[in-house]
């Protein structure tokens, strides 16, 4: 997966993160994701590592189907693969024991078919510190498509909340969201290509240009 943006001091960045995914039975999957990347002229630097579980609740067909979601993540500072928002940008400056973050994710997701072909997911997502105890809190509202068993469209809502010492707010001054569509393309042989963005909903948000390419073994 790659996201190609502009830092705020006008440098343009490439970041990418490498899933490998593993569904242990049809309910329970688990993930391990390295990331990576790029600024301006300066060498690549591998930034960190995700660990991720989901377990889905019930059987298929069940209406908002609940899934639980936990996360490692082990992240420095300069990390920029956006894979989820949460939190504040004006968030209370905190010092910490270690430069890097070590953050533990949760998230319920429900989700379901609305009709033939047309699927509806909702996230609630908490990012707690692990060094500084403050929890972070955002969204993803997100549907897709299918026009045909190789063409999806998606389109995805997502952005921040606020966090546990500041509390709630969507004020847009303080808080990034991003409306991001995206068509993934089955191209035959296991292989499936996404492409879309991210648009920068409020001042504080960027507008990325993303890329991934799966494959199913």
């Amino acid at each position: 997966m790659n996201d190609i943006a502009q830092n705020p001091d006008g440098k343009r960045y490439a970041a990418q993160m490498v899933e490998l995914e593993l569904g242990i039975t049809d309910r329970l999957a688990t993930a391990f994701m390295v990331e990576g990347q790029k600024t301006g002229a300066n060498a690549y630097r591998f930034t960190g590592f995700r660990w991720e579980n989901r377990y889905r609740l019930f059987d298929y067909g069940t209406f908002l189907n609940p899934v639980i979601y936990l996360e490692y993540e082990d992240l420095s500072s300069d990390t920029r693969y956006v894979m989820e928002m949460s939190g504040r940008e004006d968030a209370t400056p905190r010092v910490k024991a270690r430069p890097r973050e070590r953050v533990f994710e949760s998230r319920l997701i429900l989700g379901g078919e609305l009709v033939d072909g047309l699927d509806l997911s909702f996230n609630w997502l908490n990012e707690s510190d692990l060094d500084t105890g403050v929890t972070a809190f955002g969204y993803a509202l997100g549907l897709n498509y299918r026009f045909d068993p190789r063409v999806m469209f998606g389109l995805e809502l997502f952005g921040g909340t606020g966090d546990s010492d500041k509390g709630f707010t969507l004020d847009p001054s303080v808080t990034q969201h991003y409306l991001a569509p995206n068509i993934m393309l089955d191209v035959g042989n296991d292989i499936s290509v996404k492409f879309g963005g991210a648009i920068g909903l409020t001042n504080v948000s960027q507008d990325i240009v993303r890329l991934a390419l799966g494959y199913e073994f």
